[in-house]
């Protein structure tokens, strides 16, 4: 697994937070505006927020809680399900036991940082078939 790019990152703050901030100093010293939404913040460098890195647990809980909030979390699970099966590394889940075969795919599916990965695949596919 590779770390995400920039530009996932960027994909999947934006789905989480709505932006994802690029800080530009605005003359004074700690006034910073952000070049994509114009919000503006009086703070140090070091103080202004920073893009999530979506490695941690609370990161893959969060974005989990996103798409339940948002109503993708169905439309995800299928699309990650036809993925999981369609996985060479998955073969081990198929079973006659379903119940197994569910829990096989949800500690896939929950694995980090493949859950981001995922949820920004999801999201890639979301905004080609909105083109």
């Amino acid at each position: 697994m590779n770390p995400l790019s920039e530009e996932s990152k960027k994909r999947l703050t934006k789905y989480m937070d709505g932006c994802a901030h690029i800080w530009v100093r605005d003359g004074h010293v700690s006034h910073h505006t952000c070049s994509e939404c114009g919000e503006e913040l009086s703070v140090r460098k070091e103080f202004l927020p920073k893009m999530r890195s979506f490695t941690t647990g609370n990161d893959m809980l969060d974005l989990k809680n996103k798409l339940v909030e948002m109503g993708e979390w169905k439309e995800f699970t299928i699309y990650t399900w036809k993925l999981h099966h369609g996985h060479p590394h998955t073969k081990y889940c198929y079973s006659s036991n379903k119940e197994r075969i569910r829990e096989n795919y949800t500690a896939w599916l929950f694995l980090m940082p493949r859950f981001a990965e995922l949820v920004d695949e999801f999201l890639k596919e979301k905004e080609k078939s909105h083109e």
